[in-house]
């Protein structure tokens, strides 16, 4: 959509954000992504359900935890699964361990997130893409 391709402007915000809010879209890393990148740049054009945003984002967090490896540390691209198919090629045996998609787009996810919660004691970069 618009967003992917960097026109952050749009005049149907409200729909964009209602639409992330009401979807349940936390299968794998892209999904749980995918919701917050439009949920941030769109929380940047109004308050529109400003407080409903925020509940998400918190309620978001726990379900990123789920795919997190305390022990080791990085997140895996599906719960209890490493990404093993990108594009048609088989990149790992899809383990029961974290991997560097999953880890790059949750960290990207949770950089966002403190950005929309405004937590300032965090102070990520967002990349330009």
């Amino acid at each position: 959509g618009k967003m992917a391709a960097g026109i952050y402007n749009t005049n149907n915000h409200e729909l964009v954000i209602d639409g992330c809010l009401d979807t349940i879209n936390d299968g794998e890393a892209c999904s749980n992504f995918n919701i917050i990148y439009c949920l941030y740049y769109c929380s940047r054009i109004s308050d529109y359900r400003k407080k409903d945003i925020e509940d998400f984002c918190y309620n978001r967090l726990g379900i990123y935890k789920e795919f997190y490896f305390d022990e080791i540390g990085g997140f895996s691209f599906h719960k209890n699964k490493a990404n093993d198919i990108y594009y048609r090629a088989r990149i790992t045996k899809g383990l029961n361990e974290p991997d560097i998609h999953g880890t790059v787009m949750f960290v990207w996810g949770i950089a966002l997130i403190s950005k929309i919660l405004n937590l300032d004691f965090v102070d990520f970069k967002i990349p330009l893409t």
